[in-house]
């Protein structure tokens, strides 16, 4: 589709946490274009029929972001997949997802994951996002969440944890993407 495709392969070691990276990243990117979207190193494209654009004029936002597996078990978003749009909101968002550090209350699977659980809690501060969905589909003034299905499906192998999963969060043959997450390293590649 003539998208431009950047790999982040060196790491910033002026921020807080390596995983705060991704946001950076974005946003040395956000002066050149108006729509990014964020794709963590375990994700594939498989279905090319789908552009960016297909998905982003359906759901017009700041920020479009998937539920997670766990939406309704107090993981409401899963930071994988986002869609960013060039806008004040998002350039504020991005700052304090740069300089911010890990949360420590367990919250949001804090006590095993990084900067999924500080955007949820940001976003939950803002009100942004509900803490406790009823719905897959949310819609904010600035973020709106979407069902796995239409970005962000997981695809896991190798721990148990993931076989209690629902199944509207796995990969389906025609999906736009696949998240290989929650995986070991050498299943990832496998898949």
């Amino acid at each position: 589709h003539n998208y431009e495709h950047i790999v982040v392969r060196k790491t910033n070691t002026s921020l807080k946490h390596v995983k705060f990276q991704k946001y950076y990243e974005v946003l040395a990117q956000m002066p050149s274009t108006s729509i990014i979207m964020l794709l963590d190193c375990d994700v594939a494209i498989t279905n090319m029929s789908i552009t960016i654009e297909d998905v982003y004029n359906e759901y017009k936002n700041d920020m479009v972001i998937s539920r997670d597996a766990l939406w309704n078990k107090g993981v409401p978003i899963n930071s994988g997949i986002i869609m960013f749009t060039n806008s004040n909101w998002t350039l504020n968002l991005l700052k304090k997802m740069i300089y911010a550090k890990r949360l420590t209350t367990g919250k949001y699977l804090s006590n095993a994951l990084v900067d999924q659980p500080v955007l949820t809690d940001l976003l939950v501060r803002e009100k942004m996002l509900q803490e406790h969905p009823k719905h897959q589909f949310e819609h904010s003034k600035h973020v709106t969440v979407v069902d796995q299905q239409v970005m962000n499906s997981f695809y896991c192998r190798g721990i148990s944890f993931f076989k209690n999963d629902p199944e509207d969060s796995k990969w389906k043959p025609g999906n736009w993407m696949v998240h290989v997450t929650g995986s070991k390293g050498s299943e990832r590649l496998k898949i």
